[in-house]
């Protein structure tokens, strides 16, 4: 959920007991009021969607890499095929350890 309380759901497009249909997918954002509006499609599998301007995971050999992408791309920008990220990989000394 954002701060202004819309949600964003991730739409697989396919079922995963059938065959599954490259990039069918696509983001549903979801208003307060209920309305319903499709704002990306075409995706190959949009899972674990997060709202926020920095996203970060663990992995890489023995999961000691954290890796932060940040981006300060607009609604716009995206919708153009244009992105203003950044990937960051930082060393951590216990691998798997701690959030994320």
């Amino acid at each position: 959920m954002d701060g202004t309380g819309r949600i964003f759901v991730g739409d697989l497009g396919f079922d995963l007991l059938g065959p599954r249909t490259p990039r069918c997918g696509r983001v549903i954002r979801v208003d307060p009021d209920g309305r319903a509006e499709v704002v990306a499609e075409g995706l190959d599998y949009p899972n674990g969607l997060a709202v926020s301007a920095v996203a970060c995971a663990l992995g890489g050999p023995d999961r000691r890499t954290l890796f932060c992408v940040s981006a300060h791309t607009t609604a716009a920008e995206l919708r153009s095929g244009r992105s203003r990220s950044r990937l960051d990989a930082v060393p951590v000394e216990v691998g798997g350890a701690g959030h994320p």
